[in-house]
């Protein structure tokens, strides 16, 4: 069981990157021009430089005991690439799980691990709301898959920091 479950995560975390498509710049640094007291501009780079958020164990176990705590989830993945500013997040059910509730599922796991970052994190996030899925989602891009096996995927979602809602 141990076996299928890990193939079926490495084949999703490589289904998932293949099909992202996001080629959005991931600086997070940019100038600003002031003029300073002399009359010249100067560059202020710390005017709208931002970091991106750490996301740690206890922000994931929040969403793993958020997700795992529903009747058709069988197991759960997520893994954080802050080099990427990419979060790949999997969720395997049972094969009675229709697409609307998979749906469901992978954005309650989402709004989870937002909500965790939001508790743990030591960079004051905003947690989701009904509208928001949560301010961790504006530093990354995130792909959810929902599936009952590594090639019997329910559905595959994702979003990118410049759109404030999943894509199925």
């Amino acid at each position: 069981m141990k076996r299928i479950l890990f193939v079926f995560m490495v084949l999703l975390l490589s289904i998932l990157v293949a099909c992202s498509n996001s080629e959005e710049d991931t600086s997070t640094e940019s100038k600003e021009e002031i003029i300073d007291e002399d009359g010249e501009q100067v560059a202020n780079e710390e005017a709208s430089s931002s970091e991106i958020p750490d996301i740690d164990d206890n922000a994931m176990n929040h969403a793993y005991d958020i997700i795992n705590g529903y009747d058709m989830v069988n197991d759960s993945y997520i893994e954080v690439s802050k080099e990427d500013n990419k979060i790949t997040l999997a969720i395997q059910v049972n094969s009675a799980t229709n697409e609307e509730h998979a749906k469901e599922l992978g954005d309650n796991f989402v709004r989870g691990l937002a909500s965790g970052a939001a508790v743990y994190s030591e960079d004051e996030l905003e947690s989701p709301s009904k509208d928001y899925l949560g301010e961790v989602y504006d530093y990354y891009d995130v792909h959810i898959g929902v599936g009952s096996g590594p090639d019997n995927f329910i559905v595959q979602g994702a979003k990118v920091t410049s759109s404030p809602k999943i894509t199925w």
